[in-house]
């Protein structure tokens, strides 16, 4: 399905299920190739939806952006090691010299 694509939905509110007071929604359609059902959640938390069932996601934006941050971070701590052994490096070739 398409981004900006217009289908017939049915919208309703899912009972009992709130985030920080903003309501979560269920919508309904159907798929326009085959006619079958599918379901999907409103989240509101990560800013995205859930797919309830009759379809499946192909990319997962969230998860995708939780590695990247989790790479970026393990290449920082890397990366201050790395200049922490250099100072302590120079550190020690300078007491070497001093002696």
């Amino acid at each position: 399905i398409g981004q900006n694509k217009k289908f017939l939905a049915q919208k309703e509110k899912v009972i009992g299920e709130e985030y920080l007071g903003l309501a979560i929604f269920r919508l309904v359609f159907r798929c326009a190739s085959c006619s079958n059902a599918i379901s999907i959640k409103t989240d509101p938390k990560n800013h995205d939806y859930t797919v309830e069932f009759g379809a499946a996601r192909k990319y997962q934006h969230h998860i995708a952006e939780k590695e990247k941050a989790e790479a970026e971070d393990a290449a920082r701590e890397k990366d201050k090691g790395d200049q922490l052994a250099e100072t302590n490096q120079k550190v020690l070739d300078t007491q070497r010299q001093a002696s």
